[in-house]
């Protein structure tokens, strides 16, 4: 099942949006006209890393 994207961004405008289905994370970063993206990352890594540096 895929979730509406997350999309953040700071107060220079500058965006992060990261959108997945079920088993891939695609992550793009905008600044002004320049946007990259990334992916599609495996989404178990990136769960691995968050839980890994949210352990205490």
């Amino acid at each position: 099942m895929s979730k509406p994207p997350l999309e953040l961004s700071d107060r220079d405008n500058d965006s992060l949006t990261l959108q997945a289905d079920g088993e891939s994370v695609w992550v793009t970063c905008t600044s002004g006209a320049d946007e990259v993206t990334v992916g599609a990352v495996q989404k178990d890594e990136i769960l691995d890393w968050l839980t890994e540096t949210t352990a205490n």
